[in-house]
Formats: structure tokens, C-alpha cells, sequence
């Protein structure tokens, strides 16, 4: 028996993610809103999605075969682990994180902005780490590492500032919780 290529593997592991990403979300309206967003941006829905505009990564990502649903759902699962990893997202960290998540160009009415602030308002399943490190891992072995290197500064950048928005106690001690850091941590092992 053969293994699958890269592609192949990524497709179906990209079906699971997004299945289990996107559960109890409205789909078909976030279709909808990524296709009205990459219209305002030259077609690229990718570049629309996940807000890096470096065209060789963009192409790498095309040439894998990634939907806009799936790298949504790469590039959003971290945040959303990060903001449930004490297990709850009040009023006060939803605000913070979507404000974390502005400050780098997710701004209300975008596609990723609205699948977020569902993903913050439903708890996601618990598969859904496992699910994305699967997934990480075998988009890690398709691409190059400069390639793998500007991924792995979006999310974790992204992560960390998600982290450290919904922390602390009135300003004081560390803003990242032992639970987001521990989250953090398999994040970052996963896109090494």
C-alpha cells in the first residue's frame, strides 16, 4: 500500500477540519461572506481569509489545493483554542479577543472576523486540537520552510496576542493563563 500524496491527504484531512471546525456555525453564510470579501479583494479569497498577502505563500496554497473554508479554519482554530482554554469565554475576553483579532486586520464585516466571534459564542469540540494538529502536520511537510516559517509567525503572533488580551488580574501578573500557555505550547510544537 501506497501512501497517499500530499495533496490527497491534505484534502481529506482538510474535509475533517473544517467538518469539525464550522459544526453548529452557518456555513453556507460563511461562504457567503468570504465570497463578498475576496470580491473586494481581487478575487484573492485566500489573501481575503487569512490576511497574508505574500503572493508566494498565496500560490503554495493555491497549488496545495486549500479551500477558504479550511485555511479559515487553520488559521482561526489557534485563537479560538486560545480564548476556550480556561474553559469559557465571558463578555469581557470575547471583547478582548476580538479586539486582539482587529489589531491584525480582522475587522468586523470580514469572513473571518464573523466565523470567529461564532467560534467564541459556541464552544468547538473537543477534537477539534487533534483534528488541526493532524492537519498542521502534513501542511507542514508540503511546504518549504520559508514557507512553513511566515505560517508559523501568523499563528503564533496571532495566538499570543489573543493570549495575552483575555489575561491578568487588573493589570497585574502574567496575562497569559497556565491553560493558554499550555495551549500555546502544542501550537507552536506542532508548527515546528
Amino acid at each position: 500500500m501506497t501512501a497517499s500524496p500530499p495533496s490527497s491527504r491534505l484534502a481529506d484531512l482538510g474535509s475533517t477540519l473544517t467538518e469539525s471546525f464550522y459544526r453548529g456555525l452557518d456555513r453556507r453564510a460563511i461562504l457567503e461572506a468570504i465570497r463578498a470579501q475576496s470580491a473586494g479583494d481581487g478575487g484573492r479569497t485566500l489573501s481575503a481569509v487569512w490576511g497574508i498577502r505574500d503572493e508566494a505563500v498565496l500560490r503554495r496554497f493555491e497549488k496545495l489545493g486549500l479551500t477558504p473554508e479550511t485555511v479559515a479554519a487553520i488559521s482561526l482554530t489557534p485563537l479560538v483554542l486560545v480564548a476556550w482554554a480556561n474553559g469559557s469565554v465571558d463578555e469581557k475576553e470575547r471583547a478582548a479577543v476580538l479586539e486582539a483579532a482587529e489589531s491584525y486586520e480582522l475587522t468586523p464585516g470580514d469572513a473571518s472576523h464573523s466565523i470567529l466571534q461564532g467560534r467564541l459564542t459556541e464552544k468547538p469540540d473537543r477534537d477539534l486540537l487533534e483534528t488541526w494538529r493532524s492537519y498542521v502536520r502534513t501542511l507542514a511537510a508540503a511546504l518549504d520552510g520559508e514557507t512553513l516559517g511566515i505560517v508559523r509567525r501568523e499563528i503564533m503572533d496571532r495566538a499570543h496576542r489573543v493570549a495575552e488580551a483575555s489575561g491578568g488580574v487588573l493589570g497585574m501578573g502574567s496575562k497569559i493563563s497556565r491553560a493558554e500557555r499550555a495551549i500555546l505550547g502544542h501550537l507552536e510544537r506542532e508548527l515546528s
